[in-house]
C-alpha cells in the first residue's frame, strides 16, 4: 500500500530480489542558496538545515523529476548532487542510452550498480535511473546509507510528460518489451518497498514538492 507523505515507516530489508533473477550486478557540488535567492520560474525556498542522516537519494519512474527536484535539493543544503546517467557519460564517455542499445541492458544495469556501489554518501543529493531498483547490491547500499524518498505520480502522467516521442524513452531498460504500463506495474511496488517516504507528486508544484521531501531529511 502506497504511504502519505508523512506516514511511511522503513521497509525491511529484501532478502531476494522482487522482479527478475538477473544477477547482481557527474558528481557536481552545488553551494548553499540563501533563503532570499530566486530560483528559475519563481521558485524561492526556505532557510533549512539537514538533521542526521547526510544522503538523500530520489527513486521513482522516468520523467517524475528526479534530477530537477534533486539539483533544487542540493543547491538548498549546500550538498553534492549526482545524476547517475550522466556519471556513467562522465566516466565512459558514452551516455546510458548508447551503452544499452550497443552492449545490452546486463551491462548497463552493472555499470549503474558498480559506479553506485562506489559512490561516498556523504553530503550526497542522489539521482539513478529508474532502472536502478533492478541492481540489489546498490540498492542495499542506497537504503542503508541515505534517506530514500519515492516521487510517485500516476502511470497517465508519466505517459502525459513523456508522450510517444521515442527519444523519451531511449536509455530506459526494459521498455522495449514492456513499454510504460508494464514498467510500472512492475516497478511501482517496488519503489514503494524500498522508499522510507513517499511523496505523492500529482498537481503539486515544484517549490511544493522540494519543501515535502526537504522535511523528511
Amino acid at each position: 500500500m502506497r504511504g502519505g507523505v508523512g506516514g511511511c515507516e522503513p521497509p525491511g530489508a529484501i532478502k531476494s530480489h522482487p522482479l527478475t533473477n538477473r544477477p547482481l550486478t557527474g558528481l557536481t557540488h552545488l553551494g548553499r542558496l540563501e533563503a532570499t535567492t530566486p530560483l528559475k520560474r519563481g521558485i524561492r525556498l526556505l532557510s533549512y538545515h539537514p538533521n542526521s542522516m547526510s544522503a538523500l537519494t530520489l527513486i521513482g519512474m522516468p520523467g517524475s523529476g528526479k534530477s530537477t527536484i534533486g539539483k533544487l535539493i542540493a543547491h538548498q543544503l549546500g550538498w553534492n548532487f549526482v545524476d547517475l546517467d550522466i556519471l556513467i557519460l562522465e566516466k565512459t564517455s558514452v551516455s546510458h542510452d548508447k551503452i544499452l542499445d550497443e552492449q545490452g541492458q546486463e551491462a548497463l544495469l552493472k555499470l549503474e550498480n558498480d559506479l553506485t556501489v562506489e559512490l561516498p554518501f556523504t553530503n550526497l543529493v542522489f539521482s539513478p535511473g529508474g532502472s536502478i531498483i533492478y541492481s540489489q547490491e546498490a540498492m542495499e547500499k542506497i537504503k542503508h546509507e541515505s534517506k530514500i524518498i519515492y516521487l510517485e505520480l500516476p502511470l497517465t502522467e508519466i505517459q502525459r510528460r513523456l508522450g510517444n516521442n521515442a527519444d523519451n524513452s531511449r536509455g530506459i531498460v526494459d521498455f522495449k518489451e514492456k513499454g510504460y504500463v508494464g514498467l510500472y506495474t512492475e516497478r511501482t511496488p517496488v519503489y514503494e518497498r524500498y522508499a522510507h517516504h513517499i511523496i505523492p507528486c500529482l498537481d503539486l508544484d515544484i517549490t511544493t514538492i522540494v519543501e515535502r521531501v526537504l522535511r523528511h531529511v
